[in-house]
């Protein structure tokens, strides 16, 4: 899947790698969580094709399965996308009000609901958790926040937050805000 995201030799390639991915292991997350990826506007696709994915990609999903975090990436991807198109003053005021992710509460958190509600004894739990905590950061949602923070483990994962600069400077932001 990095290669066929990175350095596709067609344009179906990503599709057909994941298939064969499929075929072998349904959810296997890491795979499904690239193929989300390659569904972007920035890696060939689009933000339909991305929230498509994402959506249909937790449908039937038991409570507690790490793939429920495809709906916060793709919020992620659209935020980071917003951001790197836009002006200076424009995303100055997208901080500042955090209106994308106010926008994006309600969908997230059923999903986040979803999450919680399940056993975190996966192996990509910890990771899911501290996508949902990225999330929530952003939203400046303690709560929520907190909640997922908890379910994280003691250290960050270098992705996702390392799209916000280094990863344990933000994890530590994270962790006081929940705090507070």
């Amino acid at each position: 899947m990095p290669v066929a995201l990175g350095a596709p030799t067609h344009r179906d390639e990503a599709a057909e790698v994941y298939e064969e991915v499929v075929k072998r292991v349904p959810d296997l997350v890491n795979a499904t969580w690239r193929r989300l990826q390659t569904k972007t506007a920035k890696w060939h696709g689009s933000h339909e094709e991305m929230f498509a994915f994402a959506r249909a990609g937790v449908q039937g999903l038991p409570d507690g399965h790490p793939l429920l975090a495809l709906v916060p990436i793709a919020h992620l991807e659209m935020h980071l996308d917003k951001m790197a198109k836009s002006g200076k003053w424009a995303r100055k005021w997208e901080i500042a009000t955090l209106s994308y992710w106010k926008k994006q509460r309600a969908e997230v958190d059923a999903v986040s609901d979803r999450l919680l509600a399940g056993a975190a004894d996966q192996p990509y739990s910890l990771w899911a958790h501290q996508i949902f905590a990225m999330f929530y950061f952003q939203a400046e949602a303690k709560d929520r926040l907190a909640l997922h923070l908890a379910q994280s483990g003691q250290r960050a994962a270098r992705w996702p937050w390392a799209y916000l600069g280094d990863p344990n400077k933000r994890f530590a932001a994270a962790q006081q805000m929940a705090r507070s």
